[in-house]
Protein backbone atom coordinates (compact mmCIF):
# COMPACT_ATOMS: atom_id res chain seq x y z
CA UNK A 1 0.00 0.00 0.00
CA UNK A 2 1.44 3.33 -1.04
CA UNK A 3 -0.67 5.97 0.70
CA UNK A 4 0.79 8.85 -1.31
CA UNK A 5 -0.87 7.43 -4.46
CA UNK A 6 -4.28 7.34 -2.79
CA UNK A 7 -6.73 10.05 -1.83
CA UNK A 8 -7.46 10.69 1.85
CA UNK A 9 -10.91 9.07 1.40
CA UNK A 10 -9.37 6.00 -0.21
CA UNK A 11 -6.91 5.65 2.66
CA UNK A 12 -9.74 5.81 5.19
CA UNK A 13 -11.73 3.19 3.25
CA UNK A 14 -8.69 0.93 3.22
CA UNK A 15 -8.25 1.17 6.99
CA UNK A 16 -11.95 0.38 7.57
CA UNK A 17 -11.59 -2.69 5.32
CA UNK A 18 -8.49 -3.79 7.25
CA UNK A 19 -10.44 -3.35 10.51
CA UNK A 20 -13.25 -5.51 9.11
CA UNK A 21 -10.77 -8.24 8.17
CA UNK A 22 -9.16 -8.12 11.60
CA UNK A 23 -12.58 -8.28 13.28
CA UNK A 24 -13.29 -11.50 11.37
CA UNK A 25 -9.91 -12.94 12.32
CA UNK A 26 -10.39 -12.00 15.97
CA UNK A 27 -13.85 -13.61 16.02
CA UNK A 28 -12.11 -16.85 15.02
CA UNK A 29 -9.42 -16.46 17.69
CA UNK A 30 -6.58 -15.32 15.41
CA UNK A 31 -4.31 -12.28 15.79
CA UNK A 32 -2.46 -10.97 12.69
CA UNK A 33 0.34 -9.21 14.65
CA UNK A 34 2.02 -7.80 11.49
CA UNK A 35 -0.40 -5.13 10.20
CA UNK A 36 1.58 -2.58 8.19
CA UNK A 37 1.37 -0.88 4.80
CA UNK A 38 3.58 -3.52 3.17
CA UNK A 39 1.01 -6.16 4.14
CA UNK A 40 -1.98 -4.46 2.54
CA UNK A 41 -2.69 -5.01 -1.16
CA UNK A 42 -4.91 -2.40 -2.77
CA UNK A 43 -6.80 -2.63 -6.03
CA UNK A 44 -8.98 0.00 -7.67
CA UNK A 45 -12.27 -1.43 -8.91
CA UNK A 46 -15.56 -0.04 -10.17
CA UNK A 47 -16.71 -0.15 -6.55
CA UNK A 48 -13.71 1.90 -5.37
CA UNK A 49 -10.58 0.73 -3.62
CA UNK A 50 -10.51 -2.82 -2.32
CA UNK A 51 -7.95 -3.74 0.33
CA UNK A 52 -6.69 -7.20 1.20
CA UNK A 53 -4.62 -7.92 4.27
CA UNK A 54 -1.80 -10.34 3.42
CA UNK A 55 1.18 -12.10 5.02
CA UNK A 56 -0.27 -14.19 7.79
CA UNK A 57 3.14 -15.66 8.61
CA UNK A 58 3.19 -14.16 12.12
CA UNK A 59 -0.53 -14.72 12.78
CA UNK A 60 -1.14 -16.65 15.99
CA UNK A 61 -3.87 -17.75 18.33
CA UNK A 62 -4.62 -15.48 21.28
CA UNK A 63 -2.25 -15.94 24.26
CA UNK A 64 0.63 -17.19 22.08
CA UNK A 65 4.04 -15.94 23.22
CA UNK A 66 6.78 -15.08 20.72
CA UNK A 67 10.48 -15.43 21.40
CA UNK A 68 11.95 -12.25 19.91
CA UNK A 69 15.53 -11.23 20.58
CA UNK A 70 15.65 -8.43 23.18
CA UNK A 71 17.13 -5.90 20.73
CA UNK A 72 14.54 -6.56 18.01
CA UNK A 73 12.38 -3.52 17.24
CA UNK A 74 9.44 -3.12 14.89
CA UNK A 75 7.62 0.22 14.93
CA UNK A 76 4.29 -1.34 13.98
CA UNK A 77 4.36 -4.32 16.37
CA UNK A 78 2.88 -3.92 19.87
CA UNK A 79 5.43 -3.60 22.70
CA UNK A 80 4.03 -6.57 24.62
CA UNK A 81 4.61 -8.78 21.57
CA UNK A 82 8.20 -7.56 21.28
CA UNK A 83 8.67 -8.23 25.01
CA UNK A 84 7.54 -11.84 24.55
CA UNK A 85 4.31 -11.44 26.51
CA UNK A 86 1.07 -13.27 25.57
CA UNK A 87 -0.52 -11.91 22.39
CA UNK A 88 -4.05 -10.50 22.52
CA UNK A 89 -6.27 -8.65 20.05
CA UNK A 90 -4.86 -5.44 21.52
CA UNK A 91 -1.68 -6.13 19.54
CA UNK A 92 -3.62 -5.61 16.31
CA UNK A 93 -5.27 -2.47 17.75
CA UNK A 94 -1.74 -1.11 18.29
CA UNK A 95 -0.74 -1.90 14.70
CA UNK A 96 -3.84 -0.21 13.28
CA UNK A 97 -3.01 2.83 15.41
CA UNK A 98 0.47 2.89 13.87
CA UNK A 99 -1.04 2.47 10.40
CA UNK A 100 -3.31 5.47 10.99
CA UNK A 101 -0.38 7.51 12.31
CA UNK A 102 1.55 6.78 9.14
CA UNK A 103 -1.37 7.60 6.85
CA UNK A 104 -2.28 10.76 8.78
CA UNK A 105 1.30 12.00 8.71
CA UNK A 106 1.25 11.72 4.93
CA UNK A 107 -2.13 12.90 3.71
CA UNK A 108 -5.17 12.78 5.98
CA UNK A 109 -6.55 15.32 8.39
CA UNK A 110 -8.11 13.06 11.00
CA UNK A 111 -10.64 14.47 13.45
CA UNK A 112 -10.18 14.71 17.22
CA UNK A 113 -12.04 11.48 18.17
CA UNK A 114 -9.92 9.45 15.74
CA UNK A 115 -6.73 11.08 17.00
CA UNK A 116 -7.79 10.19 20.55
CA UNK A 117 -8.37 6.56 19.48
CA UNK A 118 -4.90 6.50 17.89
CA UNK A 119 -3.30 7.92 21.05
CA UNK A 120 -4.90 5.14 23.12
CA UNK A 121 -4.19 2.47 20.49
CA UNK A 122 -0.44 3.09 20.52
CA UNK A 123 -0.27 3.10 24.30
CA UNK A 124 2.30 0.75 25.80
CA UNK A 125 -0.49 -0.53 28.06
CA UNK A 126 -2.71 -2.97 26.10
CA UNK A 127 -5.70 -2.49 28.42
CA UNK A 128 -5.93 1.19 27.38
CA UNK A 129 -6.47 0.31 23.73
CA UNK A 130 -10.01 0.65 22.40
CA UNK A 131 -11.25 -2.02 20.02
CA UNK A 132 -11.41 -1.80 16.24
CA UNK A 133 -15.18 -1.39 16.16
CA UNK A 134 -14.76 2.08 17.69
CA UNK A 135 -12.25 3.33 15.12
CA UNK A 136 -14.09 1.67 12.25
CA UNK A 137 -17.28 3.54 13.24
CA UNK A 138 -15.37 6.82 13.62
CA UNK A 139 -13.71 6.40 10.21
CA UNK A 140 -17.02 5.51 8.56
CA UNK A 141 -18.67 8.61 10.04
CA UNK A 142 -15.76 10.73 8.84
CA UNK A 143 -16.04 9.24 5.34
CA UNK A 144 -19.75 9.98 5.10
CA UNK A 145 -19.47 13.45 6.61
CA UNK A 146 -17.03 14.50 3.86
CA UNK A 147 -19.14 13.32 0.90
Amino acid sequence: MKSENLSPRENLRIVTQVCDTLDKMHARGWIHVDVKTDNICVQRTRRGVQAKLIDFGLAVRESYTYDFESQTECWHVAPEVMHNEPVTMAADFFSVGRLLQKIDANICDLNAPIRMWIREAVSAEPTRRLDLYVVSELLTRMLYSTV
